[in-house]
C-alpha cells in the first residue's frame, strides 16, 4: 500500500523530504517525486505547487499512477482564525474541507452551490457541494494518536479552502462567522474533492504559520509552522 504525501511548496516538504528513507527520485510528467519509506510506511511525496488547480493535478496524477495508495496526507502551513482558539505555531488537522469561494455572491448574501442546486461532485448517489467531510475511520485513528502527544497543540475542524488569501481582521472575521471554520489555506478542498472521486482516504495537516489578521509578516512564524506539522505527520505515519 502507498501513502501519498502532497505538499504546495518546496518550504513546507522540505522536512518530510528529509526523512523519506532510501529515497527514490522519479519524475511524472512534469511533477517530481520521491519514493521511499517515512514511519514504516511506502510513501510517495510530491510538492503540488499552490493552489486548487495545481493540487488537482497533481494529486490526479499520482492517484492514476499509484492505485493502491491507501491514504492522502495534506499538509503544510495554514491561517487560523483569530475565533479558532489557535495560536501561531500550533497545529491543525481537517475534519471538513469547504470551498469558500464556489458560489454567488448577491446583493442579499453569498450562496453556495447547494443554494443554486449545482453539485460540484456526484458520486455513489450523493452529492457533495461546497464541503467534503473527512470523518471515518481514519481521522478516528488519527485522533487517538494525536491525543499521545503532549509537546504539541492540535486542534481539529473544518478547513476553508480559498482562492484569495484574507489579509484583514474584517474578512477574517466575516468567513469566520460563514463558514465556523479554524484554518485558512488554498489548497485542501480540492485535495478532498479529488480523492472523494477516487474513493481514497485524506487527512490534512497544517502548521498555524499565522492569524488572519491585519497582514503584518513579522508577527508570523512559517518555520516553526513547518517543523512542527512535519513532526505530527511523522507521529501519525508511525502510528497507523
Amino acid at each position: 500500500m502507498t501513502y501519498i504525501l502532497l505538499s504546495p511548496s518546496a518550504l513546507e516538504a522540505k522536512n518530510i523530504y528529509s526523512g523519506v528513507q532510501s529515497g527514490r527520485r522519479l519524475r511524472l510528467r512534469n511533477i517530481e517525486l520521491i519514493c521511499g519509506e517515512l514511519g514504516g510506511k511506502e510513501v510517495v511525496a510530491a510538492i503540488s505547487g499552490v493552489g486548487k488547480v495545481n493540487t488537482a493535478y497533481t494529486l490526479t496524477l499520482l492517484l492514476e499512477a499509484y492505485p493502491t495508495t491507501e491514504l492522502v496526507i495534506l499538509y503544510g502551513c495554514g491561517g487560523a482564525y483569530l475565533r479558532s482558539g489557535g495560536a501561531v505555531g500550533d497545529v491543525m488537522i481537517a475534519t471538513h474541507e469547504i470551498y469558500a469561494d464556489e458560489g454567488v455572491l448577491t446583493g442579499n448574501g453569498w450562496l453556495s452551490m447547494e443554494d443554486i442546486g449545482i453539485p460540484l461532485l456526484k458520486k455513489g448517489g450523493e452529492c457533495y457541494f461546497n464541503s467534503f467531510c473527512l470523518e471515518g475511520e481514519v481521522l478516528h485513528q488519527v485522533r487517538s494518536i494525536t491525543n499521545e502527544i503532549t509537546d504539541q497543540n492540535v486542534i481539529y475542524g473544518k478547513f476553508l479552502t480559498v482562492s484569495t488569501c484574507s489579509g484583514s481582521i474584517e474578512l477574517g472575521n466575516e468567513l469566520f462567522k460563514r463558514f465556523q471554520s479554524i484554518c485558512e489555506n488554498m489548497e485542501g478542498a480540492a485535495a478532498a474533492h479529488i480523492a472523494k472521486a477516487y474513493d481514497v482516504a485524506m487527512i490534512e495537516v497544517r502548521g498555524v504559520s499565522n492569524l488572519v489578521e491585519d497582514r503584518v509578516f513579522e508577527n508570523w512564524d512559517i518555520e516553526s509552522a513547518v517543523e512542527n506539522c512535519s513532526k505530527v505527520v511523522i507521529e501519525i505515519l508511525n502510528g497507523l
